[in-house]
């Protein structure tokens, strides 16, 4: 249960859907395990993942909706209508850029050996920690893209 409100948070905010929006959820393919977990806390996982509701898939999938697999099942938010999708591929595309940018600039500081050589060791820690949390969020925004790419 509480993977299944951090996927959809997580889904929501790398895809700016509005924190007022509420969307339903579909569950794909569940298992008995996620059945019965999504019937025992239905209220609390609409409440948390701010959804007007949790069903468990019942027909073709609906157009317009973003999938992410989680244990047990794949789930379904309809966002098409929430947001507009070309807006935010531009947005994702942008930052990714920006990124980009920013593992480069590392890149080439930390492979200047004249600047390894002198700078403090906790500075050259720091640029290694920039570049990381860098190709972090862009792994996370490639992946806000790809979901945006099935719609």
């Amino acid at each position: 249960m509480i993977r299944l409100i951090q996927q959809v948070r997580t889904v929501r905010s790398e895809l700016n859907v509005p924190p007022g929006a509420r969307l339903p959820l579909l569950l794909k393919d569940a298992d008995a395990t996620a059945l019965g977990r999504l019937g025992r806390y239905r209220d609390l996982i609409t409440a948390l993942a701010r959804l007007t509701s949790a069903e468990a898939l019942a027909g073709p999938e609906p157009r317009g909706a973003v999938q992410d697999a989680i244990e047990g099942a794949t789930l379904l938010l309809p966002i098409a209508d929430v947001i507009d999708i070309t807006a935010e591929r531009a947005r994702l595309d942008k930052e990714i850029g920006r990124l980009d940018g920013e593992v480069a600039r590392v890149d080439k500081k930390l492979g200047n050996e004249a600047f390894v050589a002198k700078a403090p060791p906790e500075v050259v820690e720091t640029e290694r920690e920039r570049r990381a949390e860098a190709l972090a969020a862009r792994g996370r925004l490639d992946g806000a893209l790809r979901r945006l790419a099935t719609l």
